[in-house]
């Protein structure tokens, strides 16, 4: 089993250097994917001060993105976004993402959901329960990630991984500073793990506390390889009749 790690950067930088440099830590770590939020004004309605000024200073232009697609593609990783509107997809489109994720609060927005199935784009949609809607949860181009999102980490009896994951969902998008629980669900059969990062747990990035920094990262790329490793060898053996 071959795992896709996606580096969820999000709204955790602060200037266009930093976010290129978290770019080049996710790579070093291991993993393939990077993502950002593509989000507008009205997004930051009801936001304390503070992190809405922090949004809007690093709110993605056409030309950031642009800028940090070309950053991500220089060092072969794959950059996406989450947009939070059919507006932010048509951005995206100019930008020439090849894939989408959709967050936990949108993941009943099906406009939103049939316009990029509609592109023909392979979509992530994070969720804690399933549709019930049959051609959208078996619709061979949307990706499910299992979530809890929150802005402070949750309790860990409250993630019931092994009954969600034995469900139907594909991944598990982390919201927990910890490694053993992304490895667990990777255990439990997400071939899709997407965790927060920073780089550094002091600083007061808006998402640091459900976050990962680069080397608990890199640890947990180097386990998910091993866990490929070990699956690989045990197809082999099976393969010629030693299993």
């Amino acid at each position: 089993m071959r795992f896709t790690v996606v580096a969820e950067i999000g709204v955790n930088w602060s200037t266009v250097e930093a976010a290129k440099e978290m770019i080049r830590l996710a790579s070093y770590a291991g993993a393939s994917h990077v993502k950002f939020q593509a989000y507008g004004e009205k997004d930051l309605e009801g936001l304390p001060r503070d992190v809405a000024d922090h949004l809007r200073r690093i709110m993605l232009t056409v030309e950031t993105a642009k800028e940090l697609k070309r950053y991500a593609d220089d060092a072969h990783m794959v950059w996406f976004a989450t947009p939070t509107s059919v507006e932010k997809v048509d951005m995206l489109e100019e930008v020439g993402v090849s894939l989408y994720k959709i967050r936990e609060k949108d993941s009943r927005n099906y406009p939103l959901i049939k316009k990029i199935i509609d592109l023909g784009k392979t979509v992530f949609i994070s969720t804690q329960k399933l549709p019930l809607d049959y051609d959208l949860l078996y619709n061979p181009r949307v990706i499910w990630l299992y979530c809890l999102p929150k802005i402070l980490p949750p309790h860990l009896e409250e993630l019931c991984l092994q009954e969600k994951m034995a469900t139907g969902f594909h991944g598990y998008s982390n919201h927990v500073p910890n490694i053993v629980v992304p490895f667990y669900a990777a255990c439990l059969g997400a071939t899709v793990i997407e965790c927060h990062v920073t780089l550094d747990h002091s600083r007061p990035d808006v998402d640091r506390k459900v976050s990962l920094d680069f080397e608990e990262l890199k640890r947990l790329c180097d386990m998910l390889r091993t866990v490929s490793e070990i699956q690989s060898g045990e197809r082999v053996m099976d393969s010629v009749g030693l299993g």
